[in-house]
């Protein structure tokens, strides 16, 4: 039993949290490629936690959970794109 509850703790924290894909961003700057965004994906996703990333996020107009992320990657010349209004 302790087994069982063991892995599916470890099957929820594992599986929180979707990686973002390439087809979910457009890139502002001409030259950027798949390779680059997923580079610059990961250099924010190292610093997404840090306070002065969700400040910078804060002041480029983003809001919630994924402040500090988008933040960074429009820094790098990404821009996630938005989905259509009906």
């Amino acid at each position: 039993m302790k087994y069982i509850i063991l892995a599916l703790a470890i099957l929820v924290l594992t599986s929180c949290g979707e990686t973002p894909q390439y087809k979910d961003f457009m890139n502002l700057a001409p030259g950027k490629t798949e390779k680059t965004f997923y580079g610059d994906s990961q250099k924010c996703e190292a610093v997404k936690d840090k306070h002065s990333s969700k400040i910078r996020g804060r002041e480029l107009g983003f809001k919630g959970m994924n402040t500090a992320y988008l933040g960074c990657m429009k820094e790098k010349g990404w821009e996630q794109k938005r989905p259509e209004l009906y």
